[in-house]
This record gives C-alpha cells, structure tokens and sequence, in this order.
C-alpha cells in the first residue's frame, strides 16, 4: 500500500498503519498497560500487565493522527530521551 497523501478518514488512517504494521512485521502491543520502563545494559526492560519485554526502542504515543500532545511529564524525562512531534518526524533514522 503507498503512503496516504491528502484528508483521509478515522478507518482509512487505522488501515494504513494495520497495514504498516504487517508488512514489516512490527512488534506492536496495544491494550496493554505499562508499569515499568527501565533502561538495562543498552536495552530498555518494559514491565507489563501481561509481560516483560527488552527493547532497543520504544515508541510512546500520545495524542492522534492530527494532534499532538505531550503530557505533562514529559518535560520531567532526561534530555537524553529523544521526543519526537508528529510534525517532525520523517523516519527512525533520521529524527533529532
């Protein structure tokens, strides 16, 4: 599927990333409620409701396709956390 140019609604958008998502074969969890996140020997450990899981990276999403928002904490994260607005970003290897 090519990348969605233009106004697209609500189904089409969840579409594309379903599809995204297949296609590469992302590990994607959702529903699941986060407890803990610690970094550990260059992985970061993610502590779940359902499961424990080490990481190179992790995403955090807030906000929705056309809004974003940083919550309030996010201002109390080390600077080495790379924060990324919607707006800005391109792809993983090329945000600063």
């Amino acid at each position: 599927m090519a990348p969605i140019r233009g106004v697209i609604t609500h189904h089409e958008f969840v579409a594309y990333l379903e599809g995204h998502v297949d296609r590469h074969r992302l590990p994607v969890r959702t529903g699941v409620a986060v407890e803990q996140l610690n970094r550990e020997d260059g992985a970061y450990r993610v502590t779940t409701d359902r499961e424990t899981l080490l990481a190179c990276t992790v995403v955090i999403a807030t906000g929705s396709q056309s809004r974003q928002i940083r919550p309030p904490w996010s201002t109390d994260l080390p600077t080495a956390v790379r924060q990324v607005d919607s707006p800005a970003y391109r792809d993983p290897w090329t945000t600063s």
